[in-house]
């Protein structure tokens, strides 16, 4: 195993390698690539990912403003209880297919229910389109079930968190949330922004352009309708966030844990060393991604049957 200076835990092989290949990649960002191109790589990547495993059953549905929903329901679903699945990609990016394998797996590891939500996407549809489609989602969740958990990775941790935020506003109850990576703070003001910003896998600049797309102009990025960490936190449910080490978002993410620690919420963190931003959908090219995901799963299953104590 090799370290890199970034990290003092020595790399697995699979995460070297990809280190590797990534700072060889010298090809165009974000913004010269446009909307159109960055979704087709994000499609191109999703095409290659092993699929997950089978269900008892998937629906397919509408919530909102026509936005599909799909629901997989695996055997011997807790019938009490759903979780409600916002991808990440930035805002821009992901769609049902990029993370059927993900809520495949997370609907087996917790035996509930999972609804992934195609949201509607920046930059056609800024904020807070897509947390109005979350809102709708978790509705429909409702008539399923009366116990409801929202969940995401990256940008759609994001959103799930707005989301419980005006939930919790409109005096509506959220029960649980797995938090992936999450993108809290559109300022990107924390330091590991800096320090894992370049030759990571997410880097700095497509940050600043993915937050371009979500932000409408004339919003202030820090203001608390677009970043999580700069609202109230108090009546948030119990929380299992997972970090990763490798991650211009970690500090961030860590930070949002504290204010929920802060306030009372009941929280679970860890920090998964060695690991780059969006290891949950990284299970097939990295190991230590496996065994993560499968930890970070497994804690949520234990925190949702504590539900039922």
């Amino acid at each position: 195993m090799s370290t890199t200076p970034d990290s003092p835990v020595p790399l697995h092989p699979d995460m070297s390698a990809w280190l590797e290949a990534i700072r060889a990649d010298s090809g165009p960002g974000c913004r010269e690539l446009g909307v159109e191109r960055v979704r087709g790589r994000g499609a191109d990547r999703a095409s290659t990912r092993a699929p997950g495993p089978a269900m008892a059953a998937v629906l397919e549905s509408t919530v909102g403003a026509d936005v599909r929903v799909r629901t997989y329901v695996p055997a011997e679903a807790d019938p009490e209880t759903s979780i409600v699945y916002l991808h990440g990609g930035g805002f821009v990016v992901g769609d049902l297919a990029s993370h059927d394998a993900l809520c495949r797996r997370l609907a087996v590891a917790t035996s509930t229910a999972v609804i992934a939500v195609d949201y509607r996407r920046a930059p056609e549809h800024p904020a807070p389109a897509a947390v109005d489609d979350a809102i709708a989602a978790v509705a429909y969740a409702r008539t399923r079930t009366p116990r409801i958990a929202l969940a995401g990775d990256s940008a759609g941790a994001a959103i799930a968190l707005l989301a419980t935020a005006r939930l919790l506003a409109q005096g509506e109850r959220v029960h649980a949330l797995l938090l992936g990576y999450p993108m809290t703070d559109m300022t990107l003001s924390f330091p590991s922004v800096e320090k894992y910003g370049t030759g990571h896998g997410l880097d700095t600049a497509d940050l600043e352009w993915y937050i371009e797309q979500w932000v409408p102009a004339g919003i202030d990025r820090g203001a608390s309708s677009v970043s999580p960490i700069s609202g109230s936190v108090i009546g948030f449910p119990p929380t299992l966030l997972v970090a990763a080490e490798l991650d211009p978002l970690h500090d961030e993410g860590i930070a949002f844990a504290q204010r929920l620690q802060a306030a009372g919420t009941l929280v679970s963190v860890r920090t998964e060393p060695g690991l780059p931003h969006g290891f949950l959908v990284m299970v097939d090219a990295l190991e230590p991604a496996r065994a993560a995901s499968e930890r970070a799963f497994a804690e949520f299953a234990e925190l949702l049957t504590a539900l039922h104590s």
